[in-house]
């Protein structure tokens, strides 16, 4: 009888059952989605800032899905390599944008001086910014 039950449990063990998958603290990002990596670099300013933050499909925050479905969507697609003001003058930021796709091709777009760009540019722009996660530069100590 009670080589029964433990063969049983072994038996539940095994197809997994017996034990529920731990859950994931990170929210599932679509399966169609196919930007797995945005990285937005942003150098310049009073303060000669030069930081690179990330959001990919590992970044914990519930924002970080919708970030990846914007850039990897159309829209950012169909954007021109480049975006800038005739007036660059001093003290702007740049920021150049890179996204990695699950086919293994990336894009980079380029914003000098604050130019005025579309909308899903400057939104995923701002979102990286606000929740991904800063890269350490090479040399520096977190």
């Amino acid at each position: 009888m009670i080589a029964r039950i433990i063969t049983a449990l072994a038996a539940l063990l095994v197809i997994g059952v017996a034990a529920p998958a731990p859950a994931s603290p990170l929210r599932p990002v679509a399966r169609d989605t196919v930007a797995f990596q945005v990285a937005v670099r942003q150098t310049g300013g009073l303060a000669g800032v030069d930081r690179t933050v990330t959001v990919s499909r590992w970044t914990p925050h519930v924002d970080a899905p919708r970030v990846l479905d914007l850039a990897g969507g159309r829209e950012f697609r169909a954007l021109a390599p480049t975006y800038s003001r005739p007036d660059l003058c001093c003290d702007r930021f740049d920021y150049e944008v890179t996204v990695a796709r699950l086919d293994g091709t990336s894009q980079t777009v380029t914003v000098l001086g604050e130019a005025p760009t579309p909308a899903v540019l400057r939104e995923v722009i701002t979102e990286t910014l606000r929740i991904g996660t800063p890269v350490a530069r090479r040399g520096t100590l977190r």
